[in-house]
């Protein structure tokens, strides 16, 4: 396992993230994130600290910060 702190800025400068490995994405605060799969229209949620996603190996889901600067341990499973 590979584990990743990153302060996730929101806006075009910031990450986004696709997953080559199966990764969970833990939140250490709040902000909002876009979620987008190929070929399905973008969602939106809030996140807040303890809040967790799942992404496995190989998707074609994108993660991106809409609003806020959320601190996020990613966890990139091998």
């Amino acid at each position: 396992m590979t584990a990743w702190d990153y302060l996730w800025t929101s806006g075009p400068e910031g990450l986004r993230y696709r997953p080559a490995r199966e990764t969970v994405i833990v939140w250490l605060g709040a902000g909002r994130v876009r979620l987008t799969r190929h070929g399905d229209a973008a969602t939106e949620r809030d996140v807040k600290a303890g809040t967790m996603h799942h992404l496995p190996a190989g998707s074609d889901e994108t993660v991106e910060i809409v609003s806020g600067s959320p601190r996020a341990i990613l966890f990139q499973l091998k």
